[in-house]
């Protein structure tokens, strides 16, 4: 389940194009390969985070990208 806050139009031309940012609050991965019953509550940023964990770690990096799609 990932949390996300959507924010208003934040374009000047809004009434023709409608931007909604949205922003990462919470990750909580249940029975997904290797991140089991895994919670991550670390703060986000609104603009940019980044995922790291030690070479060879059980919780692979490329494993995360697919979760947030």
């Amino acid at each position: 389940m990932v949390q996300a806050v959507a924010r208003k139009p934040t374009s000047s031309f809004s009434v023709l194009i409608q931007v909604y940012k949205m922003h990462i609050k919470q990750a909580i991965i249940e029975g997904y390969k290797s991140y089991k019953d895994q919670t991550i509550s670390e703060p986000f940023d609104q603009h940019i985070n980044v995922v790291g964990m030690p070479l060879g770690s059980m919780y692979g990096k490329k494993m995360f990208g697919p979760f947030l799609q």
